[in-house]
């Protein structure tokens, strides 16, 4: 499965990475059009929508 990041996304990723995971691994999962950081204790945070494409239409 691949996901567009946007510049955005690509901020709250390592607002996420910095604040939650220290030198842990962080988790990313691409569900329906939505992207979501998974921290090594568990906790989903949204990170942003993914674009829709012409072939997802």
């Amino acid at each position: 499965m691949t996901a567009a990041f946007t510049r955005e996304m690509l901020q709250n990723l390592a607002v996420v990475m910095e604040a939650a995971c220290e030198d842990q691994p962080l988790t990313v999962e691409v569900e329906d059009l939505a992207v979501w950081a998974v921290t090594p204790d568990g906790a989903r945070l949204f990170i942003g929508i993914t674009p829709r494409t012409a072939a997802a239409n």
